[in-house]
């Protein structure tokens, strides 16, 4: 939850952070205090998305509750009839991933998983006659379960169908698909008969992850992307997709009280890709899937969304790059600013005002859009470093050496200003480079 806290219910209730109006922590000196948007806003901010552990041991919440609802699912699954439609499984896979940000926009969420070489069987052979699956012969296959809130199964189904349409010419000629909708009076039911499956614990895997937006999930790239992370055969590679943006995830970004990822809150889908290793295999070997993992697959995804991030939760902790994301120069400022550090609020006031006055754009825009920003480069810097020395990973960051960081920012602004003539604007709403 402190991370960020994703579940089938966040795309209309939102992420698990967003849930919390207030919280009893300890803090690193030892104290018992409340956390809420009146009192110590700063931890509040900081234990709703910022990390797990990181600012103080959360002793307990009190969260919003939300009425129960019917919830109509949909369960999709497809896999090749035989290794020569490989390259029509892939297709199929890109046409949904395509879908899913219209699909949410609708109010369907949900989570799925595919594989080109599944250690073990993803997709059953379903007997309709039967009316249940026979034998679990698709190693290669996808599968995904939606949800629907509020409404029935046949509204469902009119939602999938133009990804359907798309679908069907590829069922019983080079693909095997199963499509079942169902209804369940309450969200309970619904967690039990399809959500509330215990994983497996205690397996040993190297895994990366991203955030993708819409596009990302739109773009002409996404296909090449696609067969990166699915990898060779002899890989044994899982990707998990967790389709739970958008809707109320999306729209909490306006709480000025959440430290969550900024980029979940345009994101769709957190895609997960992970490889395993036997039991017992040496260091050799681990080392090159997490080589693979970090800078092969987990790398295209970056490429895929550059704009984006990963969920803190669930990526690479092998990957010392993600420090470098656009995000955390602003990451820093927030956490800076909302320490109480007034002398950084107002720097950052005044920086801004003078930026909207001679540029026309906001401080984000500029830190984000500026081909060449020393600003920036000095922020993510002064980030990295402070990450590496463990402050904000362990150490509450009111640690944070106040004097140092004065230092820092205003070092960040002075070049920025000056040099300001060395500056290549892009024009506001252009895409970043």
């Amino acid at each position: 939850m402190q991370g960020g806290g994703h579940g089938p219910a966040a795309h209309d209730f939102g992420l698990g952070a967003d849930q919390v109006l207030e919280a009893e922590v300890v803090t690193s000196d030892g104290r018992v205090v409340t956390a809420s948007p009146c009192q110590h806003s700063d931890l509040f901010f900081a234990i709703r998305g910022g990390g797990g552990g990181t600012y103080g041991v959360v002793l307990s919440t009190i969260v919003k509750a939300h009425p129960t609802t019917n919830v109509a699912a949909q369960q999709l699954s497809f896999a090749p009839l035989n290794s020569s439609y490989t390259s029509d499984f892939m297709k199929a896979v890109e046409v949904v991933h395509n879908a899913y940000p219209d699909l949410s926009d609708s109010g369907l969420s949900g989570y799925g998983s595919w594989s080109i070489a599944s250690p073990t069987p993803l997709v059953y052979n379903y007997n309709y006659t039967l009316g249940g699956p026979i034998e679990a012969n698709f190693t290669t296959g996808f599968t995904h379960t939606l949800s629907l809130f509020g409404k029935t199964a046949e509204e469902a189904r009119s939602l999938f169908a133009p990804i359907a349409t798309q679908l069907a010419p590829f069922n019983g000629r080079s693909l095997f698909i199963n499509t079942t909708y169902s209804s369940f009076p309450t969200y309970a039911a619904f967690y039990a008969a399809l959500s509330g499956i215990a994983s497996p614990i205690g397996t040993s895997a190297a895994i990366g992850s991203r955030l993708l937006d819409r596009k990302a999930l739109t773009s002409r790239g996404l296909n090449e992307t696609l067969y990166t992370i699915a990898g060779t055969p002899e890989q044994f590679t899982s990707v998990n997709i967790i389709f739970v943006g958008g809707g109320q995830v999306a729209r909490d970004g306006d709480d000025r009280h959440s430290g969550v990822n900024p980029a979940w809150r345009t994101s769709y889908v957190h895609n997960i890709v992970a490889r395993g290793w036997a039991p017992g295999a040496d260091e050799a070997t681990k080392s090159a899937v997490y080589s693979d993992i970090t800078n092969v697959k987990a790398r295209a995804m970056k490429d895929l969304a550059p704009d984006t991030g990963a969920y803190m939760n669930e990526v690479s902790n092998n990957n010392t790059k993600s420090l470098q994301d656009p995000h955390l120069s602003l990451c820093a400022r927030d956490m800076l600013c909302r320490q109480g550090l007034e002398w950084a609020d107002e720097m950052f006031k005044r920086a801004t005002a003078l930026i909207q006055s001679i540029c026309g754009i906001s401080m984000d825009d500029m830190l984000g859009n500026f081909r060449v920003s020393k600003a920036d480069t000095i922020l993510r810097e002064s980030f990295t470093a402070r990450h590496a020395s463990g402050v904000t990973s362990g150490r509450k960051i009111r640690q944070v050496d106040c004097v140092e960081a004065s230092r820092v920012l205003k070092a960040a602004v002075r070049q920025m200003f000056l040099h300001w003539p060395a500056m290549s604007c892009i024009p506001h709403g252009e895409s970043r480079r």
